[in-house]
């Protein structure tokens, strides 16, 4: 509809297009992350029960679960207390 109106009319100057903001996040993302975070606290367990070292852990984790690297370094950190 937007592109029909912009062809349909000579434009002079600068347009702006506004584009729709973020979606609102619904109760059950949250229940999600937990879920998600947890089942990573329970790869990065058993891995480490493996034998593997933190790094080996990190990619490991990294490659399997396609989580950021700084996000699974930050849980087997709070994981050590």
């Amino acid at each position: 509809q937007v592109l029909t109106e912009i062809n349909a009319k000579e434009i002079k100057g600068e347009i702006t297009l506004v584009v729709q903001g973020g979606i609102k996040k619904k109760e059950n993302d949250t229940i999600d992350f937990l879920k998600d975070e947890c089942i990573m606290e329970e790869y990065l367990k058993k891995l480490k029960n493996q034998g593997y070292s933190n790094k080996d852990v990190i990619k490991i984790a990294q490659e399997k679960l396609n989580i950021p690297k700084n996000i699974i370094y930050k849980k087997l950190l709070e994981m050590k207390d």
